[in-house]
């Protein structure tokens, strides 16, 4: 079993999980914000660009443009969509050559329940859910200030947001917030795994860890401060820490870590 991870500086590394040795790696030649797997390829998308990597191989297979630098990535459809930031943002579909302006403050992007969900940071804060064909506005949810990552999973939307705090969880049913989970200061990350919720945090040395029926935080992981990407492989978490130049190793069972190694600067994991 592998896993990928990416530094901003524009290398891809694939690890064996087990042995967390290097199996290949890959200097794509542009800075890396975001990283996805799918259909047999490792897709990095950062500044104008967008890769992807034969998982097979290792080889670079395509690289596409886009518009401004990418802060999300994810594939809808079979196909690679991207949420880039700057003067102008826009979602791309690089495959098909489409792309559609969105709203200033645009910040993270997720897909489920037939539709793209995309958060805005903008006064009031708001989720956006999109036709992922279109790309057009279905509907708007009104969230807690300054939303920085979501993620679908449990049948929910579910969004970390830093005004303060939280968790907002949106039913896709209604297009509402139904529920708010407190959660420590700068969330970077939030993902489902091993039935549970985890949110990563930039300031605070911690990952939490919420139950996602009762809504309740059930542990807070010492992990090191600047967490920024959560992947999973291996029954472990594996958390990308650029700022300290290391990926820390989680044991979801025993909720702990389970190793720590230096590696140069890993942002984007998948």
């Amino acid at each position: 079993m592998d896993i990928w991870l990416a530094s901003r500086r524009g290398v891809v590394t694939c690890f064996d999980v087990k042995s967390r040795a290097e199996l290949c790696s890959v200097d794509v030649a542009h800075p890396i914000d975001a990283l996805v797997r799918g259909g047999g390829s490792v897709w990095v998308a950062g500044d104008r660009a967008l890769t992807a990597v034969d998982a097979a191989s290792g080889v670079v297979a395509s690289t596409e443009a886009v518009a401004g630098r990418a802060s999300a990535l994810v594939i809808a459809g079979g196909e690679p969509v991207v949420l880039s930031t700057g003067r102008r943002p826009a979602l791309t579909w690089p495959e098909s050559g489409r792309s559609l302006r969105v709203g200033a403050q645009s910040q993270a992007l997720a897909a489920g329940y037939g539709a793209l969900w995309v958060a805005c940071q903008r006064r009031p804060a708001v989720v956006e859910r999109r036709d992922p064909a279109t790309g057009e506005v279905v509907a708007a949810v009104e969230v807690h200030r300054d939303p920085q990552a979501i993620w679908c999973a449990h049948g929910s939307v579910w969004v970390a947001t830093d005004g303060p705090g939280g968790v907002d969880e949106i039913d896709p049913a209604t297009d509402s917030v139904t529920a708010t989970v407190e959660v420590p200061r700068q969330p970077t990350a939030v993902r489902e795994a091993f039935g549970a919720l985890w949110v990563a945090h930039g300031a605070e040395p911690r990952l939490t860890r919420v139950d996602p029926d009762s809504l309740e935080v059930v542990a807070s992981i010492r992990v090191g401060a600047g967490s920024f990407g959560i992947g999973v492989a291996g029954g472990d978490l594996w958390l990308t820490q650029a700022i300290a130049s290391r990926v820390c190793v989680v044991d979801p069972n025993r909720n702990g870590v389970r190793a720590r190694f230096d590696w140069d600067e890993p942002f984007a994991i998948g």
